[in-house]
Order: structure tokens, then C-alpha cells, then sequence
């Protein structure tokens, strides 16, 4: 008995699998669309502009807190994957994910930061009707 030959998976301009795209994956304009909303609120809570938050650079720089709280806001807030994540800020995942623990780690020791970004959170889901 013979087992009917199995069309092979579709293949890439690189000779691998094409990867596929999820039912449910957002649209990219939607992520970047969620990225800057993220930035945007994160830049208006350290007030400071979104370009400077856009740098790359790192360290304590108020700025580099207000990047990982953006990177925060983008993955728990609004749901986004990190990877989408990181697409959309251009960055590494690792560095979405580097940027969440420090918030994280932020959130549980400084009730103050606890507070803002709850507030932030709320805005986000649109609970407080958009005030800071």
C-alpha cells in the first residue's frame, strides 16, 4: 500500500519554510501605531521629548527609565508580544524584555512609580478618560 506523496511546505526566497502568520497577529501599522502610543505616554510622564526617549543610549539616564517603562506599557499595557515589541521600537527582544524586569523590579520597590504607572495603565485602557 502506497501513501499518497504530500505537497511539500511552501518555501521562502531563501529555501526555508515561508513563516507563517497568525490569525490574530496584529497588522503592523496597529503595532506601531500601539508602540508610539506607548512612547508618547511615557515621554509625557518623565516629561521629556519622544526623540530623546528614541536614543539608544543606556545607563541611568531619565531617559533610558522612561524608554523601559515605554517598552513596559507596549508589552503588559497593550498586549503587544515582545517581539513585536521589538520590531517596533527597533530593538533586540531581549532588550524589551531587559527593560520590563526594570520596571517590574521598579514597581515593587517605589510606591510612587507603583502609582504612575498604574495611572498610565489606565490611560491606556482608556479607564480615567484619558487624564495623566
Amino acid at each position: 500500500m502506497s501513501t499518497p506523496a504530500l505537497d511539500p511546505p511552501p518555501r521562502g526566497s531563501s529555501g526555508r519554510p515561508s513563516p507563517s502568520v497568525s490569525p490574530s497577529s496584529p497588522a503592523p501599522h496597529a503595532v506601531a501605531r500601539d508602540a508610539e502610543t506607548a512612547l508618547a505616554l511615557a515621554a509625557a510622564w518623565a516629561e521629556l521629548p519622544v526623540a530623546r526617549i528614541r536614543t539608544p543610549q543606556a545607563g541611568r539616564d531619565p531617559a533610558t527609565r522612561a524608554r523601559h517603562v515605554a517598552f513596559y506599557l507596549a508589552h503588559v499595557g497593550l498586549g503587544l508580544s515582545q517581539r513585536a515589541a521589538a520590531r517596533a521600537f527597533g530593538r533586540h527582544r531581549s532588550s524589551i524584555a531587559y527593560g520590563c524586569a526594570r520596571v517590574e523590579a521598579a514597581r515593587d520597590d517605589d510606591r510612587t512609580f507603583e502609582r504612575d504607572l498604574a495611572r498610565l495603565e489606565r490611560r491606556l485602557a482608556g479607564a480615567d478618560g484619558g487624564r495623566p
